[in-house]
């Protein structure tokens, strides 16, 4: 097996970033994966403190499809988040200092409008990561079984739909749900398998242009008879891995 693609999501809801190479850390996401979050508004967002909350508390994909037709930008140098809607740039603020967020908050309040119950706030977790899960892990999804999902709706599926941090190729379709309790072994660090990753509606929602396009979960049921696709990692032992590296399973 070998890794395809290496992502981080610096906004949860918010598009991938690809990774050339990057450095694992024991008991750590990826760098900067959902460090960032925008609380739904209203209660949700009273208390916006930097702490681990559930999905259900940020703007997702799930309830807000139109979060799909936004790409962003992520300096981590400077810390500057850009927001573009069809190649055009449409909001800019340094992330990590108030004035920016305001101008990265108002502009999601404007676009966004009606579906919300309030203005969202942009929050900076620093070492937290606003991933489903309170534990940091790291997600892996198996090229071969979106293809093989592919077979069963007759229609190609973005691997991005499934929001994985590794995308892995070289195994068979739905191996990677046998790997639960194995150890992954990338260039040195080594990554314990820790769970199967059942998923929810945000796969319904094509990821290039937010529309929902299909029930992927009725189709993962009947196809499959599960609604599994991907696991979780857990990183054992810290190292640097890039793209095209070997994984081995041990």
């Amino acid at each position: 097996m070998v890794i395809d693609t290496i992502n981080y999501f610096p906004v949860k809801g918010l598009n991938a970033h690809r990774l050339a190479r990057t450095t694992l850390r024991a008991d750590r996401p990826i760098a900067n994966d959902r460090r960032f979050a925008l609380t739904r508004g209203g209660p949700t967002g009273a208390n916006d403190h930097a702490r681990w909350r559930n999905k259900g508390h940020f703007l997702q994909l799930a309830r807000h499809p139109k979060l799909a037709k936004l790409t962003s930008h992520y300096d981590d140098a400077q810390e500057v988040l850009t927001i573009y809607r069809q190649a055009h740039a449409v909001s800019r603020g340094q992330i990590t200092n108030p004035l920016g967020r305001t101008l990265i908050e108002g502009f999601f309040t404007a676009y966004l409008g009606d579906t919300l119950s309030g203005p969202p706030k942009l929050i900076d977790g620093g070492d937290i990561s606003f991933s489903d899960q309170r534990t940091p892990l790291i997600s892996l999804i198996n090229a071969a079984s979106v293809r093989d999902l592919e077979r069963i709706v007759d229609a190609p599926l973005a691997v991005d739909r499934f929001r994985g941090n590794l995308v892995i190729e070289g195994a068979r379709p739905w191996a990677e749900l046998e790997w639960v309790g194995q150890t992954i072994t990338i260039n040195g660090a080594r990554l314990a398998v820790i769970d199967r990753i059942e998923r929810c509606a945000a796969i319904n929602v094509d990821p290039t242009d937010g529309h929902h396009d299909g029930n992927l979960l009725r189709a993962l049921e009947g196809g499959f008879g599960h609604r599994f696709c991907g696991v979780l990692l857990r990183v054992v032992t810290g190292g640097s891995i890039a793209q095209a590296d070997a994984a081995e399973l041990q």
